[in-house]
């Protein structure tokens, strides 16, 4: 069997979420909205045939993960690449304490995604790079239906390399919490994969 689809799943709702602060890589579990939303998804996916069920190792995407397995059964695994962007000096702030802690940063993060460069963190090339070299791996490993319990830059970062797209559109299209982007392996998207390049703009 072949891999067939690949399923980017957001997590759930955190409070850092709620409170709009740069969650990157804060290891902060589900908030109990966040678990109901799981629970949503996990119906909503309930006729989706799943063979693998991966996570980010950060725990609200491991709870947000294993919500979903549970009624199936399945055990949950760990992939690193599926982390979150590292917000570096940001992880932690809401708008006013990042704009005057880094004038600025924030409107090139979400205005212009590609340009932005985290103090001590990530670049959406960054992101990129880790993400193409794990969907590779899948490429030669996985078989059937795959999903991939994750965040919402990396699910963003993920879908500009499957259609084609370049970094700057990473914003268009975002995913809200306990949605997914549902991604057909044929043999043209599997080579655009492949050949993909950085930097992504």
């Amino acid at each position: 069997m072949k891999l067939e689809n690949i399923y980017f799943i957001r997590h759930g709702e955190t409070d850092l979420n709620l409170q709009q602060r740069c969650q990157g890589r804060q290891d902060i579990s589900l908030n109990e909205t966040g678990r109901e939303q799981m629970r949503r998804t996990a119906e909503r996916l309930a006729r989706v045939r799943l063979d693998v069920i991966y996570s980010s190792p950060l725990r609200r995407a491991v709870e947000s993960a294993e919500i979903v397995a549970e009624p199936r059964g399945m055990k949950t695994a760990a992939l690193d690449w599926l982390n979150e962007i590292d917000h570096g000096a940001l992880e932690g702030l809401n708008r006013a304490e990042a704009d005057a802690a880094h004038p600025g940063l924030m409107s090139v993060w979400l205005e212009r995604p590609h340009e932005a460069a985290f103090p001590c963190g990530e670049t959406l090339s960054d992101v990129e790079g880790r993400a193409l070299e794990g969907l590779r791996e899948l490429f030669n490993s996985a078989e059937g239906n795959i999903a991939l319990v994750t965040h919402q830059v990396i699910s963003g970062v993920a879908r500009c390399a499957f259609l084609g797209l370049p970094l700057s559109a990473m914003w268009e299209d975002k995913l809200v919490n306990g949605d997914w982007f549902e991604f057909a392996l044929d043999e043209e998207t599997k080579k655009r994969i492949m050949s993909r390049r950085r930097p992504g703009f």
